[in-house]
């Protein structure tokens, strides 16, 4: 059986294994097992199972981006660097 990610797309009303996720994301299968049992990211629970569609995984994608913070136009200055 091949997983929807080595078939190249998703049906919109396809669900993915915790699994699947966790390739898409670049995490392990268990980071994404603990926030969903923890109800910290989206997923559609069927009885034990715990799944995730498309616009779940976007969500979840939306939800934990954070903005890069910014430096200094030029860096740390020698003051700083000796501050810290």
């Amino acid at each position: 059986m091949t997983s929807p990610l080595s078939r190249g797309h998703l049906a919109p009303a396809q669900l993915l294994t915790p699994a699947d996720v966790a390739e898409l994301l670049s995490v392990t299968e268990a980071w994404v097992r603990r926030r969903a049992a923890a109800h910290l990211i989206p997923c559609t629970r069927l009885g034990r199972q715990v799944r995730f569609t498309a616009e779940q995984v976007q969500q979840i994608v939306e939800t934990a981006a954070q903005p890069v913070a910014q430096l200094p136009a030029y860096g740390l200055t020698r003051r700083s660097r000796r501050a810290g």
